[in-house]
């Protein structure tokens, strides 16, 4: 996605659950984990926006479409980009957007928590993401006991801005790199 939270309440618990069996750890999208936030761009506006509503006349496949066109080095096929669109039609934007308004409060719960996570977890994030998350990404390493963070010459859309090094982390981390890190 490429300004909304790839993160694991998006996903199903069974399938995550499935993947810990299998590999013993799990690596998951761009979601926000550290508090406080350091936010940038269109997510930084959408969390201090008064409320949803400022954004409820807005055309989400104009912003999709403009911020897949934002993605380096991969020219996105047609059938991707209307799938980005896709993903945020009706009030899926919104609800992405509220999800996000909910970050500050959410994660400075969640926050105190991250040290007892002993679960190996594979961070990846690129340098000159327009969103801010290199800056997160580095905190949530700091306070993650059993982390490895994997930061790429690109910006938020890693996997297709770097397709091979993003290939080698992620089978390098399936293979086995878990458990290095969690042997630190």
């Amino acid at each position: 996605m490429p300004w909304a939270p790839t993160s694991a309440p998006a996903r199903s618990c069974s399938r995550r659950q499935r993947i810990h069996e299998h590999f013993g750890a799990s690596s998951w999208g761009q979601g926000r984990a550290t508090f406080p936030l350091h936010v940038d761009g269109a997510l930084k506006a959408f969390i201090d926006a008064a409320s949803i509503e400022d954004f409820r006349g807005a055309d989400p496949g104009a912003i999709i479409r403009g911020a897949v066109s934002s993605i380096r080095n991969y020219d996105v096929p047609d059938a991707v980009r209307e799938d980005y669109v896709e993903s945020y039609s009706g009030e899926r934007f919104l609800d992405s957007i509220a999800y996000v308004r909910n970050y500050p409060t959410d994660l400075a719960e969640l926050s105190p928590l991250l040290a007892g996570i002993s679960m190996p977890v594979q961070i990846i994030v690129g340098r000159d993401d327009p969103y801010g998350l290199a800056a997160d990404a580095k905190v949530l390493h700091e306070q993650l006991p059993n982390s490895r963070l994997d930061v790429f010459d690109c910006g938020h859309n890693a996997w297709e801005e770097a397709p091979v090094r993003y290939g080698s982390v992620v089978t390098d981390w399936i293979k086995g790199g878990f458990q290095e890190v969690a042997r630190r």
